[in-house]
């Protein structure tokens, strides 16, 4: 089952946020889009709470160690 996430784009680039969601999902399909601020990501399943909070964190890490 594919779910979709969304990150605002204000903190990341569209690579950093694929290398961060490739760490969770190894294999499989993600596919990410850019709309209206936002990076819309089709994942293959959706993230728990933990994930998700770590993918953010992990944003906002790379975002200010530029």
């Amino acid at each position: 089952m594919v779910a979709v996430s969304v990150f605002r784009a204000r903190y990341t680039d569209e690579t950093s946020l694929y290398d961060n969601l490739r760490k969770i999902f190894p294999t499989g399909i993600i596919q990410i889009r850019f709309q209206r601020g936002r990076f819309q990501c089709t994942i293959p399943r959706t993230l728990t709470p933990e994930e998700a909070e770590n993918v953010h964190l992990a944003i906002e890490k790379e975002h200010y160690e530029r």
